[in-house]
C-alpha cells in the first residue's frame, strides 16, 4: 500500500498501518487502495468534530470498530486481546488502526504481540517501532517489565 501520509506507518506484515487521527480523504485512499477496516483508539472526547468518522468509514465500505484506550492506562491486557479478536475478525483485507497521534496504536501492537502473540520483549518493541512507537516506549517497557 503506497504511503497515506508522513504520520502513517505500516508494520512488517503490511496488513495494519498504525496513524495518528486520519480526515475523510485519507480514509477514501486507505479504502480505494484495499482497506477493509479502521479500528480508532480514540475514546469518545478525543473523536473528531465537524464530521462522523464511523458514518465515513462505512459509506467508503469498510468496517469500524472504536476500541477506546485512554492514554498509557488504557494499554491493558484487555484492551491487547480485544484489539487481537478484532484483528483476526478484519485481518483478510489492510486495518487502519489510529489514535490522536498513532502511539497509542503502535504501542497497543506491541503490546499484543508480546501479551497475545508470544513475542519477547525486545520483538515487541521492535513491531512498536515498526509502526513508530517513540515516545509510548518507555510506557510500553514498562508495562512488559523490561
Amino acid at each position: 500500500m503506497p504511503a497515506l501520509s508522513s504520520h502513517f506507518s505500516t508494520t512488517r506484515e503490511g496488513l495494519v498501518t498504525c496513524a495518528g487521527q486520519p480526515d475523510p480523504a485519507t480514509l477514501s485512499i486507505f479504502a480505494a487502495n484495499g482497506g477493509g477496516c479502521v479500528i480508532n483508539l480514540c475514546p469518545d472526547e478525543e473523536l473528531p468534530t465537524g464530521w462522523d468518522e464511523q458514518a465515513v468509514v462505512h459509506s467508503l465500505g469498510m468496517d469500524y470498530v472504536q476500541l477506546p484506550v485512554s492514554g498509557s492506562s488504557g494499554l491493558t491486557h484487555w484492551a491487547a486481546h480485544v484489539l487481537a479478536a478484532t484483528l483476526a475478525r478484519h485481518i483478510r483485507r489492510p486495518v487502519l488502526m489510529h489514535c490522536a497521534d498513532g502511539q497509542r496504536a503502535a504501542a497497543l501492537l506491541a503490546l499484543k504481540s508480546a501479551w497475545v502473540d508470544g513475542a519477547d520483549t525486545c520483538q515487541a518493541i521492535e513491531i512498536g517501532r515498526g509502526a513508530s512507537l517513540q515516545q509510548m516506549e518507555p510506557a510500553v517497557r514498562q508495562l512488559l517489565g523490561a
